[in-house]
């Protein structure tokens, strides 16, 4: 009788560290990031830089982030300020 109550928690705790891997692992899928360029080196120099209006901060601390030229679908794009 023991011996059968002793396999239960064997199989209860297995099936229960089972179901918690299985809720875990997918909390770990790695998606691949599409916002880069992977081809290799651009040899095409950007334009120059856009100019800015710069406003006044929210509030103390804030920091201004200029925008700047990024590779997309084979040429420059600009990507404004935040």
């Amino acid at each position: 009788m023991v011996a059968v109550m002793n396999q239960r928690k064997w199989v209860n705790a297995a099936l229960a560290f089972g179901l918690l891997i299985s809720m875990a692992l997918p909390g770990c899928v790695v998606v691949p990031d599409q916002g880069h360029y992977a081809g290799g080196v651009v040899m095409v120099a950007p334009p120059p830089p856009r100019v800015e209006v710069i406003g006044v901060a929210p509030s103390p601390g804030f920091v201004w982030v200029g925008g700047y030229w990024s590779w997309v679908g084979g040429r420059h794009e600009w990507v404004p300020a935040l």
